[in-house]
């Protein structure tokens, strides 16, 4: 996804994510913005989401099917396929005119399709593999992407204008940042709190130079593996986390369930034991605000997802027991917020680096998805 803002203000390209509506709010009052979004990324999200609905749809037609047979009636759904899309493509397209935003189409015309060729056969640029998976093949799309975006920054003429890519696709966003390293306009951004970050600094009046040398000293001061003088080693924080809130990896069920609140109560007379556990997530530290002259304020954040299983049935308070293979099963998501400070000096050093406090902003105990089990390495 594209954005573009008029002199003074910045033209961003990022991927669409559900955080991009409160991100805007948050900052277009004191950010100048304009929104492209190229044809391609508009294509996916429109295929994900009518996929997403139609699906629905099936599943809805079969209860249906269900009803008519018990009740003898003919009942059916008004709605076909083709609408839904069609009623997917008119919300996507209202919520780009709500943005005053634009497509950027692909430049079909000037693209050099024997490179791309050569390119995907060779597993080369953004075709190159992923080291999770190998044998997938991936890489067209992103290219695509990759051809738009480098038209979009050739083609803004107009001076003042910042451009930033925002992407969490690592081959697209370096193979980008390494095609255009030589435009100062262009700056790659992995999510959108680093691109938050560096708005709220850049709001400061601080140079470009300076903000892109703090964020990523910031990085380093909060959590370097195996730097024991970074926060996060420094003053244990890992285990700060455990003494302040234990007891929610110890009970997982004292933890928000929505499956639970909606069909009844939770039976916890009964343990649940940890059978997998992944990693630690830490974020890039965002910058939240300065007081006085030098003291920064960041916030990191650390996520981990927890397996738990039992070998009784759970009973949801419905008249029937339900499936030892689904609900025997379930995962504890966790992220915490990490408030920090440091004084930095005007050459961007950081020094008295001291922890404010360790919040758990979410915990929650339900069936991970497909998708989050992958993000975390979880069992499948």
């Amino acid at each position: 996804m594209c954005s573009a803002a008029n002199r003074g203000g910045f033209r961003v390209l990022l991927t669409v994510n559900p955080e991009f509506d409160e991100f805007w709010d948050n900052h277009s009052d004191f950010v100048n913005f304009e929104l492209s979004i190229p044809e391609v990324v508009r294509g996916e999200l429109l295929f994900q989401q009518t996929t997403s609905a139609i699906k629905a749809l099936d599943k809805a037609n079969e209860n249906i099917l269900a009803v008519s047979e018990i009740t003898n009636n003919d009942l059916k759904i008004s709605t076909t396929k083709e609408k839904i899309k069609h009623q997917v493509e008119k919300k996507f397209d209202k919520w780009l005119k709500g943005k005053k935003g634009v497509i950027c189409t692909t430049p079909i015309e000037t693209i050099d399709w024997k490179n791309i060729c050569e390119s995907a056969v060779w597993r080369k640029h953004v075709f190159s593999p992923d080291k999770k998976n190998p044998d997938a093949e991936k890489g067209f799309r992103d290219r695509l992407i990759y051809e738009s975006v480098l038209n979009f920054v050739q083609n803004e003429k107009r001076k003042g204008v910042k451009i930033s890519f925002i992407c969490n696709d690592f081959l697209l966003r370096t193979n980008a940042k390494k095609k255009l390293v030589n435009d100062r306009r262009f700056s790659c951004y992995e999510n959108l709190p680093e691109f938050s970050s560096y708005l709220k600094l850049n709001h400061e009046q601080l140079t470009d130079k300076f903000i892109k040398s703090i964020l990523s000293k910031a990085q380093h001061k909060f959590f370097a593996i195996g730097d024991y003088e970074s926060l996060y080693y420094k003053e244990n924080i890992s285990n700060l986390i455990h003494e302040k809130y234990g007891n929610y990896i110890k009970f997982p069920e004292r933890s928000k369930n929505p499956l639970f609140d909606i069909s009844g109560n939770l039976n916890t007379s009964e343990s649940w034991i940890q059978s997998a556990s992944s990693s630690l997530f830490i974020s890039n530290p965002e910058f939240q605000n300065l007081t006085g002259e030098r003291q920064y304020h960041w916030e990191s954040k650390i996520s981990q997802a927890i397996v738990y299983k039992r070998e009784l049935n759970l009973y949801t308070g419905l008249l029937v027991p339900t499936s030892p293979s689904t609900i025997d099963e379930m995962t504890l998501f966790l992220e915490f917020k990490i408030a920090w400070r440091a004084d930095v000096r005007k050459n961007s050093t950081f020094y008295n680096v001291e922890l404010e406090d360790v919040i758990m902003s979410k915990n929650e105990f339900r069936f991970s998805t497909p998708k989050e089990k992958e993000y975390y390495g979880l069992p499948t």
